[in-house]
């Protein structure tokens, strides 16, 4: 297996999501390279012909953002002279009924052949070159030609609708973001083309007039649907420019123009200064102004493409800069969606994601609530067992685990607080130890004159010194309870 021929399986993986960046960043470099390139697409025509959905999908999109991201137009090429590339061998093995989600696979397929078949006729891919390309062709029949050809590639794009409820799928929700860039484009040359083509209509022999009123009577239609599609864009917050609705009222002086020209030659065109010579000319001047409006608009919500190289990174601003969603990061906002009915079968095996712990709890007992504040070192804390207790007196007494706080965000501050523990367990320990001392001492240094010999009971102070040794070691053993309690703590965070 070479080296791209794995990345591509990784891209195109059966996971319900998006390809990602990574793996389209390597198919990309490699395009370059003739070898390579063929690699990449005989593998990504494998998974175009694989039975199960998401795969087939996703090379589509992978296949997609070659087209956009990719070499120009080299795979425009090979899809336009591999006609086969498309065919969905594994999806409709079992019958179309037997597949959830295949219309949606058909549309997608039939847009990305559209667009391969009209680069073969035309030899120009509106998306990467731009509409300044169609003012270059001159003849008005070339320009019919592309115009044309533009027309188709938009009705084939306006087939793959979604719902809200379907982009709440990640890798539905790339593809609709890549047909909505394709057509803004789109549209943005088909406008241009009508334009120059109703510039020059008066001087149009009367078949390509006629072919030029027919198109643009299909053009106001077509605006209707581009505007339908691009609201769910904005429903799901994509940036999309505003395209308002194209008059109807040009398409009466055009018609009349028609029907007074003579049968069989070009129409005369309208005196200049007659009324319906200042009407065309009054429509078609709202028309070029849409069209300067949707430019400026192109211009800053949606640039043409861009180079690899010049993505932007994931922590940059969310202002969107490009158009390509796997290279953007979240350039787009997607506001939660409420769930809607939706004709996509395949929508049930998308995964519903559901906030979940990623911590590991702690035990709910014996161990004391958390605290998240930094404290103090502990000699300064209120409850500190050894503040305030006299040497003679047990010094864990006062000592109540449950009023003890520890910060588990503070490990430093808790080791500190152990060590200072440790210290004063030693010093106590030392104390203990001295006022045992000063017991045994003391009946040695009393004055003989000044004790009786029936007030010294040996036998009494023996008992009382085993029960303070007995005390010294349940201090002990209370002390090393409270280090392990500290240690066990330590060890949990």
């Amino acid at each position: 297996m070479g080296a791209f021929q794995a990345v591509v399986k990784k891209a195109t993986k059966i996971k319900m999501a998006a390809p990602k960046q990574k793996y389209l960043k390597t198919i990309l470099a490699g395009m370059d390279t003739p070898a390579v390139f063929e690699e990449i697409m005989r593998t990504l025509q494998v998974r175009v012909g694989d039975s199960a959905f998401t795969v087939v999908f996703k090379a589509l999109v992978v296949v997609h953002v070659m087209v956009r991201e990719g070499t120009k137009h080299v795979t425009l090429a090979y899809l336009a002279s591999h006609r086969d590339f498309f065919e969905l061998r594994g999806l409709l093995q079992g019958g179309a009924a037997a597949h959830s989600g295949v219309h949606l696979v058909r549309r997608y397929v039939d847009y990305l052949r559209t667009r391969a078949a009209e680069y073969g006729r035309v030899e120009c891919d509106y998306v990467r070159d731009g509409a300044a390309r169609l003012k270059e062709l001159g003849r008005s029949t070339v320009v019919l030609q592309h115009v044309e050809s533009l027309e188709t590639q938009i009705t084939a794009l306006l087939r793959n609708k979604y719902s809200q409820h379907d982009l709440n799928n990640e890798m539905l929700m790339a593809a609709f973001q890549l047909l909505v860039q394709d057509i803004l484009a789109l549209y943005n040359g088909l406008n241009e083309g009508i334009i120059t083509l109703l510039e020059s209509f008066f001087e149009l022999q009367r078949a390509d007039a006629q072919r030029t009123l027919d198109l643009y009577k299909r053009f106001v239609q077509l605006t209707e649907n581009v505007v339908k599609y691009l609201k769910m864009g904005k429903a799901v917050g994509l940036q999309i420019p505003v395209i308002k609705h194209i008059t109807t009222k040009l398409i009466r002086s055009l018609e009349d123009h028609l029907r007074d020209g003579e049968a069989g030659g070009a129409p005369k065109a309208p005196a200049e200064g007659s009324n319906a010579y200042t009407e065309t000319q009054k429509q078609l001047e709202l028309v070029r102004e849409q069209k300067r409006l949707l430019q400026e608009q192109l211009q800053l919500t949606s640039p043409l493409v861009q180079q690899l190289t010049a993505a932007q990174p994931a922590a940059a601003p969310a202002v969107p800069t490009g158009y390509n969603p796997f290279f953007d990061g979240n350039s787009f906002a997607q506001p939660q969606l409420q769930p809607q009915q939706t004709n996509n079968p395949f929508l049930s095996q998308a995964p519903v994601f559901q906030p979940v712990a990623t911590g590991v709890p702690l035990p709910q007992a014996p161990l004391p609530p958390q605290h998240t504040a930094p404290l103090p070192l502990l000699a300064a804390q209120p409850t500190n067992p050894f503040a305030g207790v006299a040497p003679a007196t047990n010094p864990f007494a006062a000592y109540n685990p449950a009023q003890m706080r520890y910060s588990y965000t503070q490990p430093e501050l808790q080791q500190q607080q152990l060590q200072q523990l440790q210290q004063q367990q030693i010093q106590q320990q030392q104390l203990q130890q001295q006022q045992l001392q000063q017991q045994q001492i003391q009946p040695q240094q009393i004055q003989p004159q000044q004790i009786q010999p029936q007030q010294i009971q040996p036998q009494f102070q023996q008992q009382q010194q085993q029960q303070q040794q007995q005390q010294l070691q349940q201090q002990q053993q209370i002390h090393q309870q409270q280090l392990g309690y500290l240690n066990q703590n330590l060890i949990d965070i």
